[in-house]
């Protein structure tokens, strides 16, 4: 197991980059629980990576194996390569909407949700669990919605413990950052960016699954009335180009909204946006990096991932 570990890790830390309204599940009013994983996953990236095939300690993909309702607590997953990843800043639930909603960390007391989700009457519950496997309680008592975006910002009642997790963002200027990018009027002139090959990116969805995916373009509504059929910056990911890596992709679906989309830079997890909608297979996602300034009239300002050192991997070598 340590072999495997060892190996699963190097292979983390290999620097990249990485959905629609995802109409609300039915949601039955308690936390998610744990559900077996039925596909058989493996690690590998568009091509990032390699073609690791999916086998033993590879399997598994849940956050969490264990769940008691009393009092309210997860049992993080320790047997997956998932924990070699720090995803204790994503919510476990929501009292109320289960794994609907998200609830992402982005400072120690605001949380990344969907603007379209329909959340319990405020206050309301979410729950964390740090690496050690303690889950807390907290309350989400204001919601602010981000003009013109699939974005709502939820405001907690008090600061976060310090074991859990708050995600960096990509900075504005993310678009230089980028190798293989190409940018330009798309389908109906919309302001494309372009990724090629598919640039990969991990997923949790409303079971706190995580998936592997390939993200293909960036497209930016935010202009003219004609644009107005998806709210700002949007993002699309779809299954990964790399065969080996097919079987780790869960295409997003009904009730994942709100839950967030992650790029890997060496081995931290930064955070791109939340889910909006899914058709046909393709997720997607409010892009947060180009709705940055408007979250942090909010937020205050976030923490932004420092790109200014790389010259490998995906991304160039630009300052913040």
């Amino acid at each position: 197991m340590k072999n495997l570990v060892s190996t699963l890790t190097s292979l983390l830390l290999v620097p990249t980059l990485a959905c629609g309204g995802l109409e609300e599940g039915p949601g039955d009013g308690a936390p998610p629980q744990p559900t077996a994983s039925t596909s058989a996953p493996l690690w590998g990236t568009g091509g990032a990576i390699g073609d690791v095939r999916c086998a033993g300690f590879y399997t598994d993909r849940r956050l969490f194996t264990g769940f008691t309702p009393a009092p309210v607590s997860w049992a993080r997953n320790p047997a997956s390569w998932v924990s070699a990843l720090d995803f204790s800043g994503v919510s476990a639930g929501i009292l109320g909407r289960g794994g609907v909603g998200g609830g992402t960390l982005i400072t120690r007391q605001h949380v990344l949700m969907s603007a379209h989700v329909g959340y319990p009457e405020l206050p309301f519950k979410l729950y964390f669990v740090d690496n050690a496997r303690n889950t807390y309680e907290y309350q989400v008592t204001r919601l602010s919605p981000v003009p013109g975006t699939d974005l709502q910002v939820g405001t907690l009642n008090q600061p976060v413990s310090p074991a859990l997790r708050v995600y960096r963002v990509l900075p504005g200027n993310w678009r230089s950052c980028v190798r293989g990018l190409t940018n330009g009027p798309g389908i109906g002139g919309v302001p494309t960016s372009s990724f090629s090959p598919g640039l990969p990116v991990l997923f949790v969805d409303q079971s706190k699954t995580v998936s592997t995916g390939d993200l293909t373009q960036v497209l930016d509504f935010s202009y003219g009335p004609s644009f107005n059929a998806y709210p700002g910056s949007v993002a699309d990911v779809v299954t990964p180009a790399l065969a080996a890596s097919q079987a780790c992709f869960t295409a997003p679906r009904g009730g994942d909204s709100g839950n967030p989309i992650f790029v890997q830079q060496g081995g931290e997890l930064v955070l791109l946006g939340g889910w909006f909608q899914a058709s046909n297979g393709v997720g997607r996602f409010a892009w947060l990096a180009d709705h940055r300034q408007q979250v942090e009239m909010v937020t205050g300002p976030l923490a932004t991932v420092d790109l200014s050192s790389l010259r490998v991997g995906r991304f160039m070598g630009c300052g913040r």
